[in-house]
């Protein structure tokens, strides 16, 4: 796996191709006159590719991958590498049907991923520098953090400021940053198995923090706990989770 390595490490599962998929993303290719990025082509001949972007979402909605010659956009507009004509392929729409995510067919091997708010990707966001980054962000975010399971704490706090971001930084490592919605950034840091998700806006921050073990979940509160004050609005939708907040609070976070 040239691109999604990473993504598949994450998953845990092992790599089988369709053929009936290389079939369809051929077709798709003479469809668009040009081959399809490498990237693309690699995760979606994978089984169960479009599965996978459905999984780890917000029970979003990917486009099957027959339908993905019908979700071809052209769109002409100043700004975009070439502004003649610029095709976005639109993989997943947002649980609502407001948001929806393309990848742009530039002529790059592992092409950026554009989010649109109901615009028909005349006014789009860049959320992603390329698709293999956005997707390991998705799966990144809903197997490692958002997953149904205990020790999730979250908190809707005052606006990230560069102090606590600088923080983070210096004391976790940073994974990518995808850019759009929910929030206008996401931030992702990890060390060990201690893991930080950050919605973030100029108004305020969403954070989500998880850890596989109810003692590492308590040290990462009192060590970000003070950042932004984060520490008096985190809460627990879950008993586990908020155990560890109740310890934590027996001294002052």
């Amino acid at each position: 796996m040239a691109y999604h390595s990473k993504t598949i490490s994450l998953l845990g599962l092992p790599i089988r191709t369709s053929p009936v998929a290389r079939q369809t993303l051929d077709d798709l290719a003479k469809t668009v006159n040009q081959p399809l990025p490498a990237a693309v082509r690699e995760w979606y001949e994978l089984e169960d590719a479009v599965e996978l972007i459905g999984r780890f979402s917000n029970c979003d909605h990917p486009v099957p991958i027959d339908a993905l010659k019908r979700s071809l956009l052209e769109v002409r507009k100043e700004g975009l590498p070439d502004p003649r004509q610029n095709t976005f392929l639109v993989f997943k729409s947002e649980n609502q049907g407001v948001y929806a995510w393309a990848v742009l067919l530039d002529g790059s091997d592992d092409p950026p991923v554009f989010l649109d708010f109901d615009s028909a990707f005349n006014s789009p966001v860049k959320c992603a520098d390329a698709f293999s980054q956005y997707l390991y962000s998705c799966i990144w975010d809903y197997s490692q953090v958002l997953a149904a399971n205990s020790l999730l704490l979250q908190a809707q706090n005052s606006a990230l400021s560069d102090e606590a971001l600088e923080s983070l930084c210096q004391s976790f490592d940073q994974e990518c940053v995808t850019f759009g919605w929910p929030g206008e950034r996401q931030f992702r840091f990890s060390r060990g198995d201690q893991r930080i998700l950050i919605w973030a806006n100029d108004s305020q921050a969403d954070w989500f923090l998880h850890a596989d073990k109810a003692n590492n979940l308590e040290s990462l509160v009192r060590i970000v706990g003070r950042l932004d004050s984060l520490g008096k609005a985190l809460w627990s939708n879950d008993p586990d989770g908020q155990s560890v907040l109740t310890r934590c609070n027996e001294i002052t976070i």
